[in-house]
């Protein structure tokens, strides 16, 4: 959307930013509890994974394509509170990168024929047969 002749970006963070790197770093290193100091944790790595465009814009949130590295990001925020608080059942990294080359590990990655490319940030939507996709995905094909 356009706000006095600037591009403004809105974007929501907890469903769509903090929760999935929280709950994959707390259950990668056996968190034995969630404590709320980590939302504070993972809240700052959303932040820190604002590029410069996300900055040009003004933006607070990373640009959504980006939801894979904002949440090893996240991921591995969280993993080294749990570690450092006591509360990891599994040391997954005596540093950040270590910590982020074994959560890269464990991530997800979606078959092949199922991947797409990154829509560029100004791209209007396209059309994207719903019926392929998890709920999740047709949601934010949706949206």
């Amino acid at each position: 959307m356009v706000v006095d002749g600037q591009v403004r970006e809105p974007g929501q963070v907890n469903n769509f930013f903090i929760f999935p790197g929280m709950s994959f770093g707390a259950m990668s290193c056996g968190a034995k509890t969630i404590p709320e100091s980590f939302f504070m944790v993972a809240a700052e790595a959303v932040a820190n994974a604002l590029d410069a465009h996300d900055i040009e814009v003004e933006s607070v949130v990373p640009h959504p394509n980006r939801i894979r590295q904002v949440a090893e990001n996240v991921a591995t925020a969280v993993v080294l509170a749990a570690q450092a608080d006591g509360l990891a059942a599994t040391t997954l990294g005596a540093t950040k990168a270590e910590v982020a080359a074994e959560l890269r590990k464990r991530m997800w990655t979606p078959p092949a024929d199922r991947t797409r490319p990154a829509a560029p940030p100004n791209r209007r939507r396209s059309t994207v047969n719903l019926g392929e996709l998890s709920v999740c995905e047709r949601d934010m094909a949706q949206h």
